[in-house]
C-alpha cells in the first residue's frame, strides 16, 4: 500500500463558515437572503432578485446564438452577464432563431446547471454559512456522475472494464451514491454554520446509534457494520465533497474535519492468518485428496513390510473433474504465496505483454502487475518485481503443462494478452476463481479470506530470512509503508542474529515449512473414508 501523505490542512488559517463575516455585509444581510431564497426555487430567479436588490453577480446568464465562423457552425451558448465569457451547450443552432434557440429543452437544462453553479459560487465567496450539506454533496455526486450514453454502450463499458481489471465509472458511482444518500440523512437542512472539526465525530455517533436503533449485535464496543472502515469510507466521501466545492468555488472558509481511519493490526492479522500447515492443507486438497473433518481421510497400508497411513485419493473421473475445477486454486495459492500479486491482477495474468493485463517476462525475470495503459492506484500499487528462483521454476512448469495440454486439444487463440497463468481448461479467464477458493477453503475448514494470504506471505519471506525492504520489492509494495506496518516483526527479533536465505537452494515445501513442522499432512482422528453427503429428498408436489 502507498504511503499516506501527511495530513496537511490548506486552510489551517482560514475561519469556520459561522465566524465568517464579509467586510461589506456586516450585518449579515446576504445570509438572511440566501436562507430566505433557499426554497428550491429555480436558481436563475435567485439570480435575477439578487442583481436587483444588491448588484452581487450581475444580470443573470442567458442563452443566445453564437455565429458559424471558418469551420465551425452556429451554436446555442450560456452567455455570463457578468464578464461575458461564453460556454457552449453542446446544442446546433443552425436553422434556429434567438428565441427558439432559448426554448431548446437541452440548451434550457445546461442554463439552470449553469445558473445553479454561478448562485453555488456567490454563496460560497460570500455567504458560506448558508450552504446545506446537502447541496454540496448534490453538487458533488453531480461532478463525479459518468457521462450518460445509452444502456448497450454501458453494458460494453463495463465488460471492457472488468476484462481490464479497471474500476468502471458506473461502479464507483454507485458506491458514492449509496454513501452519499446516508450523509444526507444525517445532514437533513444542517448548513455549513454548523461546520467544525468534530463534524465526522457526530456523523460517527449518529451512525452507530442507528445500527443500534436497528437490533445490531454488538461487536467489541460498536454495532456491528459500523466499525471505523465503515466510518472512514463515509469521512472520506464528505471530505471529498467538501474539499472540491471550496477548491471549485474558492470559498474562504475552513472546511477540514476530524476524519477518521481504518487501522490494519498487521501483527493481529498475521497471528490470526493463514499458517504454512494451512497452505499446504489446501494444496492437498486442490490435488485430490479427500478432507475427513479433522484431517485427510487414511486407511493402514503395508509398505516394505511396515505399516504407514496411507492417504486416500479421489480416483478415475471424479478425480478429473475435482482437479479442472481446483488446478485453478492451486496455481492461485503458488502465486499469491510467492509474489504477493492481488487475486485480480492474478486472475489476469498472462505469458503475454499486453496494454492492460499482468503477465510474467522470463526473458527480465520479471511479474508485471499493470500493462501500460491500466490505471495505477496509490492505495493498491501494482508495481512490477523481480521473481525468485523457485517461483520462476514452478511457473515455468505451469507454461510447460499448458503447451502439452494446448497441443493436445488445440485451445483457440485468445485476441487480448494472450493465455491466462491461471486458466479455465483452456488458456481463458476463470470467471469465478474467487468463489472457486472460498470453497476450497470451506472444504478443509479454513475461514479466512484469500487476501490473508497476502499478509502470510509477507510472514513466510520473514522467517526464510528475508527483509522487510527487500520483501517489498518482491511483492511490488512501498519498501517505506511495508516497513512501517511490520516493524513489530524487527522488534520482536531483536538481538537474533538471521541468516541470509539461499534463494538457489529454496523450495515451496523450505519457503512455506522452513523449519520442517508440518511436512506430515494432518491425518482424520479415525480411519477410513468421510460419510457420504445424503440430499434432502425434494418434498412430494401436490396432485
Amino acid at each position: 500500500m502507498a504511503r499516506r501523505p501527511h495530513n496537511v490542512r490548506p486552510d489551517g488559517h482560514l475561519q469556520y463558515p459561522s465566524q465568517f463575516v464579509r467586510k461589506l455585509d456586516p450585518h449579515k444581510e446576504l445570509d438572511r437572503f440566501f436562507i430566505r431564497t433557499d426554497d428550491g426555487r429555480p436558481a436563475l430567479d435567485v439570480l435575477h432578485e439578487l442583481n436587483a436588490r444588491t448588484g452581487l453577480g450581475g444580470a443573470p446568464p442567458y442563452l443566445t446564438i453564437r455565429p458559424a465562423a471558418g469551420d465551425r457552425e452556429e451554436m446555442i451558448v450560456i452567455r455570463n452577464s457578468e464578464d461575458g465569457a461564453e460556454k457552449t451547450t453542446g446544442v446546433s443552432a443552425v436553422g434556429l432563431t434567438e428565441a427558439q434557440a432559448k426554448l431548446h429543452p437541452t440548451a434550457r437544462a445546461e442554463l439552470e446547471i449553469f445558473a445553479e453553479e454561478k448562485l453555488l459560487r456567490l454563496m460560497a465567496r460570500n455567504a458560506p454559512a448558508t450552504i446545506r450539506y446537502t447541496r454540496i454533496l448534490m453538487w458533488w455526486l453531480s461532478q463525479v456522475a459518468p457521462k450518460p450514453t445509452t444502456p448497450e454502450r454501458d453494458e460494453k463499458r463495463r465488460r471492457t472494464n472488468k476484462k481490464r481489471d479497471v474500476r468502471d465509472p458506473g461502479e464507483v458511482f454507485d458506491e458514492h451514491e449509496a454513501h452519499v444518500k446516508v450523509l444526507m440523512r444525517f445532514f437533513r437542512d444542517r448548513r455549513l454554520e454548523d461546520h467544525g472539526d468534530d463534524i465526522g465525530d457526530e456523523f460517527a455517533k449518529w451512525f452507530r446509534d442507528e445500527l443500534r436503533a436497528a437490533g445490531k449485535p454488538e461487536v467489541g464496543d460498536q454495532p456491528e457494520g459500523g466499525q471505523d472502515a465503515t466510518i472512514a469510507s463515509y469521512h472520506y466521501r464528505l471530505a471529498k465533497a467538501l474539499q472540491k466545492f471550496g477548491k471549485r468555488f474558492q470559498a474562504p472558509v475552513k472546511l477540514q474535519f476530524k476524519r477518521t481511519y481504518a487501522k490494519t493490526n498487521k501483527k493481529q492479522k498475521l497471528a490470526t492468518g493463514y499458517t504454512g500447515a494451512e497452505v499446504l492443507r489446501l494444496m492437498l486438497f486442490c490435488l485430490g485428496y479427500i478432507w475427513n473433518c479433522d484431517g485427510f481421510a487414511w486407511e493402514w497400508s503395508e509398505r516394505l513390510g511396515r505399516p504407514y497411513q496411507r492417504l486416500f485419493r479421489l480416483q478415475g473421473d471424479t478425480l478429473k473433474a475435482h482437479l479442472a475445477y481446483y488446478q485453478p486454486v492451486l496455481r492461485l495459492i503458488v502465486i499469491y504465496v510467492l509474489t504477493g500479486t492481488r487475486l485480480s491482477r492474478i486472475a489476469s495474468l498472462g505469458w503475454e505483454p499486453d496494454d492492460y493485463r499482468a503477465c510474467i517476462d522470463f526473458d527480465q525475470n520479471l511479474i508485471i502487475r499493470n500493462g501500460d495503459e491500466a490505471p495505477h492506484y496509490p492505495n493498491k500499487p501494482r508495481n512490477p518485481s523481480k521473481m525468485l528462483p523457485i517461483t520462476r521454476r514452478l511457473l515455468r512448469h505451469f507454461l510447460a503443462e499448458d503447451k502439452r495440454q494446448q497441443s493436445h486439444e488445440e485451445w483457440d487463440d485468445l485476441d487480448i494478452g494472450g493465455f491466462h497463468v491461471v486458466h479455465d481448461g483452456c488458456g481463458g479467464e476463470v470467471s469465478n476463481l474467487e468463489y472457486r477458493a472460498k470453497k476450497a477453503r470451506e472444504a478443509v475448514g479454513i475461514r479466512h479470506t484469500n487476501h490473508q494470504m497476502k499478509t502470510t506471505g509477507v510472514s513466510l519471506f520473514w522467517e526464510v530470512g528475508f527483509d522487510l525492504r527487500r520483501i517489498a520489492r518482491l511483492t511490488g509494495n512501498d519498501p517505506d509503508t511495508l516497513e512501517a506496518s511490520y516493524l513489530f516483526l524487527v522488534e520482536e527479533s531483536e538481538g537474533v542474529l538471521r541468516a541470509a536465505p539461499d534463494v538457489k537452494k529454496l523450495t515451496f515445501l523450505k519457503f512455506v515449512d522452513p523449519e520442517k513442522r508440518h511436512r506430515r499432512a494432518p491425518r482424520a482422528s479415525r480411519p477410513g473414508l468421510p460419510p457420504p453427503i445424503e440430499k434432502p429428498a425434494k418434498p412430494m408436489r401436490a396432485v
